[in-house]
């Protein structure tokens, strides 16, 4: 089906915010029989469907119209088809629709089977099976029974100043076909001998040949679908809340970054973009990761022009440079790389997939940025500054690129706690290789020069010195509360966290007596705690740096417990004895909460430290209404 059926079925499921026409049957989402009510009100369109429906911007379905198509592969038939239409495809049977609501948007999952396509278009034909090579072009014929195809749509809630749209995703479909057979005429210029004898083997390979166009089929629906889409988004789609892309208006948006040579204060407002509508996806790819999806895609927009009005009071190579007006922007070739990582989360026995970080490449081609009303007073001095400004566009727009690593959440947001939580979740995949640009080194692993800590065993002290000692898995901490305080003077956050499994390894030294043995031994060690709960206060001040304000963190305080602890000391005893080394290890471990206590304090210190220092070093690079903005 086409994409504006999907339209209507959207529609009909959206229908509070509608202007729905008398010809539509509504469901309301509260109907006992959602699925049911669904399917019965787009059969009842299917009349209409068939012919278009020109008020909905619903084109005829007899015939489906393709561009092109190919068919290659292991059959070695290489062939480009054009001009294809299909009939048959209104004659389409729902077999299972299952609409599905969730807080952050809706899901149609949708199974269908279509009787029979007749298939006609114009194929050209250059290729080589076994030794016979084939040559010919003109008009082919197919006809497919049982196209039996299952989609997936995904619509998601976004916010658009300040306006709750829904965002859909490509359509996901899968296709199965039963009988198929093609006719090529025309073949070998018309010779109706050799002609009939290549048509009678693509005949008892049809089944092959379709299998390896399926792919390619797929791909094209795809593509139309999105290419019917397009047209819609430039306009928005109003039954859908879906705003217009030509333009797309963003009310705000504020740059204040800088250094000794060069910083940028800049207001831009009232902002329109043209050519976002012509977006063309270049890679899109799923892949299972350990607890759910991972989706990879890159994305490219031709040429983007901006317009707009600019406030800036900015320095650019130790030129001041103060004024107000519009400003128009031309970028091309702007490219998008994004890896979004979703988890599966049960909630009421009913698997959700719940997306928690996304990281994004941006690269751009040629750009330029045009400042109008720059001193006023001077035109000869505003084109010179226009001029170096055009002269260093690559530097400036590197300059005012947000850092793909940071979500900023505004102050006046009234769910900004829970926005903090996301844009850490967002940081935690980048802090386990560290972000070299604000020198935060990785975080996995955390390493530690040397410590000592005494443990007393009964009678006994275990005394041990520790060293080489390395860190694992303190990077996969989950937050799961936070509450945000704000003062004058600055924030004090509240932070509940978890870390599943910290792994810690290194080299030992120990040289006491057990009871009436003696132990010494000096090696490798291992220790793994499990569920390490802490909950750490982290308390941030206002701080004037060269006229400049900045948020510096004091080292957070922390308390923490632990389901479970368990330590090994290899090479006890020297190696020599390796049942009482056993011996040794198990009395350590009936006492490992005991000692816990003692390697606690340790384990605290690094992480609070850490943490700390990773969130002093975003703090102190960045000024502090680049990081808490209030609107």
């Amino acid at each position: 089906m086409r994409e504006e059926i999907l339209i209507a079925v959207f529609c009909l499921f959206f229908a509070v915010n509608c202007k729905i026409p008398d010809y539509i049957n509504v469901c309301p989402q509260s109907h006992p029989n959602l699925s049911a009510c669904i399917t019965e009100s787009i059969m009842a369109l299917v009349p209409r469907l068939k012919s278009g429906i020109p008020e909905l911007e619903v084109p005829s379905l007899e015939p489906l119209e393709f561009d092109t198509l190919s068919i290659g592969g292991a059959t070695g038939l290489s062939t480009n088809l054009t001009e294809v239409f299909a009939w048959g495809a209104s004659d389409f049977k729902i077999l299972k629709l299952i609409p599905t609501i969730t807080k952050n948007g809706r899901k149609f999952r949708f199974e269908a089977i279509i009787p029979k396509l007749h298939i006609q278009g114009n194929y050209a034909i250059n290729t080589k099976i076994s030794i016979i090579e084939i040559k010919g072009n003109g008009i082919f014929n197919a006809n497919i029974s049982d196209c039996h195809f299952e989609c997936i749509l995904r619509g998601k809630k976004v916010k658009v100043n300040n306006e709750n749209h829904l965002n859909f995703d490509n359509m996901k479909c899968n296709l199965v076909l039963g009988k198929s057979s093609i006719y090529f005429d025309n073949l070998f210029n018309g010779d109706p001998i050799i002609g009939k004898g290549v048509n009678d083997a693509i005949e008892d390979n049809s089944d092959i040949i379709f299998e390896e166009a399926k792919p390619n089929i797929v791909e094209a629906l795809t593509a139309k679908l999105t290419d019917l889409l397009k047209p819609r988004l430039e306009l928005g789609i109003p039954e859908l809340d879906i705003p217009a892309l030509e333009p797309l208006h963003i009310n705000k948006i504020s740059f204040h970054t800088g250094s000794e040579a060069s910083s940028v204060a800049t207001n831009i407002s009232n902002i329109k973009i043209w050519g976002a509508s012509r977006f063309q996806i270049l890679k899109l790819s799923v892949h299972p990761n350990e607890n759910g999806k991972t989706f990879e895609f890159e994305v490219t927009v031709p040429h983007l022009y901006i317009e707009g009005h600019y406030e800036t009071n900015t320095k650019i190579l130790f030129l001041d440079l103060k004024g107000n007006g519009p400003f128009k922007a031309n970028i091309s070739q702007y490219q998008i790389e994004c890896t979004l990582k979703g988890l599966v989360k049960n909630i009421h026995d009913i698997n959700h997939l719940k997306f928690e970080s996304l990281k994004c490449k941006v690269s751009m081609g040629e750009k330029k940025l045009q400042l109008e009303n720059l001193f006023a007073i001077n035109p000869l001095i505003a084109k010179a500054t226009n001029d170096i400004i055009d002269d260093n566009t690559d530097a400036l727009f590197l300059e005012i690129t947000p850092a793909d690593y940071l979500k900023i959440c505004h102050l006046n947001d009234k769910n900004y706690s829970d926005c903090v939580i996301s844009s850490i979740n967002h940081l935690r995949s980048y802090l386990k290789d560290g972000i070299k640009e604000i020198n935060v080194p990785p975080m996995e692993p955390l390493e530690i020069d040397r410590f000592s800590f005494d443990n007393k065993l009964g009678n006994s002290l275990l005394a041990t010195n520790m060293s080489d000692v390395s860190m694992k898995g303190v990077s996969t901490f989950n937050i799961i509360k936070l509450v945000h305080t704000s003062t004058k003077k600055g924030h004090t956050f509240r932070i509940e966290a978890n870390i599943p499994k910290i792994h810690v390894e290194g080299n030992y030294e120990v040289n006491t007596k057990l009871v009436n043995v003696d132990l010494h031994g000096k090696g490798p060690f291992t220790v793994d705690l499990v569920d390490y709960h802490f909950e750490c206060m982290a308390k941030g001040k206002k701080t004037d740096v060269n006229g400049d304000v900045y948020l510096k963190f004091a080292t957070m305080q922390c308390n923490s417990v632990i389901a479970n602890a368990s330590i090994y000391l290899h090479n006890l005893f020297g190696g020599g004895n390796l049942a009482l080394e056993k011996a040794a290890n198990e009395a350590i471990s009936q006492n490992s909460a005991s000692l816990y206590q003692q390697f606690r304090p340790v384990v605290s210190d690094v992480v609070r430290n850490k943490l700390t220092d990773v969130a002093n070093n975003i703090t102190m690079s960045f000024k502090y209404e680049e990081l808490f903005p209030s609107t």
